[in-house]
């Protein structure tokens, strides 16, 4: 059985558009194949597109009647009440073999009312995420547009969180800054090969960071620039190392 799909249909507003989407059975080996497309699944405004690969790494096959793999990409805009959520080039991979979930690509942006914030998920070679036997086993979270949660203001450069739990090893790196109103503190957590937070097996490890601030507390203002703080793992202590501050 060799059968390819191009075809629109819609049915009670529910738009559904095929390209290519191919089915495939091979009776002397029991596999059966789903590849091709996208499908894009459209309602009013929102839509979701998925593409289901090639021929030779299908998006979903089986074998003797079960399924052995899962690679699909996904596309879309969709709003649930005031909740949006639009993913770009997400990729999903599962084996339910080896019980393996592999997340990667982007970026995903949720939007709620004027709030919003987008990570990326890295990519094939370093995925956002990777599930094995029920477990996150990594995480790899990449932000670089700003976001904005309640007045706040979250904008960052490079910005990255990894975890391993091979090591339960939890990193941060890249530029964060914070603003709320006329308040604002920015933090340099170095960069990805040299992250400024460390913290394995529930312990501090590393933090070094370099602080530009200028907020208000009370009648009391506080600038800083270029404050660079490092915690000592010999004094258990943290330093200021050099920087300016001023508090008036």
């Amino acid at each position: 059985l060799n059968l390819t799909i191009n075809d629109s249909i819609k049915m009670f507003g529910l738009s559904f558009i095929s390209k290519a989407l191919t089915f495939k059975f091979i009776k002397d080996s029991s596999l059966y194949k789903l590849y091709g497309g996208p499908v894009q699944l459209k309602y009013k405004e929102d839509s979701i597109a998925v593409n289901f690969g090639k021929e030779e790494n299908p998006g979903v096959y089986f074998v003797d009647g079960k399924l052995k793999n899962i690679n699909i990409g996904v596309t879309g805009n969709i709003k649930i009440f005031k909740l949006g959520m639009s993913v770009q080039k997400m990729n999903f991979v599962y084996n339910p073999d080896s019980s393996y979930f592999q997340l990667y690509g982007g970026p995903v942006q949720l939007k709620f009312n004027n709030d919003s914030i987008s990570a990326y998920f890295g990519t094939k070679q370093k995925s956002g995420m990777i599930f094995k036997d029920g477990e996150l086993r990594h995480l790899h979270l990449g932000i670089t547009q700003n976001a904005k949660l309640f007045g706040l203001t979250i904008a960052s450069k490079n910005a990255g969180i990894d975890y391993n739990k091979s090591n339960n090893r939890f990193e941060l790196s890249g530029q964060i800054m914070f603003k709320y109103s006329k308040d604002s503190l920015l933090a340099n957590f170095n960069t990805v090969n040299d992250p400024g937070l460390i913290i394995q097996n529930g312990s501090l490890i590393k933090c070094k960071a370099t602080i530009s601030s200028n907020f208000q507390v009370s009648s009391l203002q506080i600038l800083s620039k270029n404050l660079s703080f490092e915690y000592s793992t010999v004094r258990n202590q943290f330093e200021i190392i050099n920087g300016t501050a001023f508090i008036k």
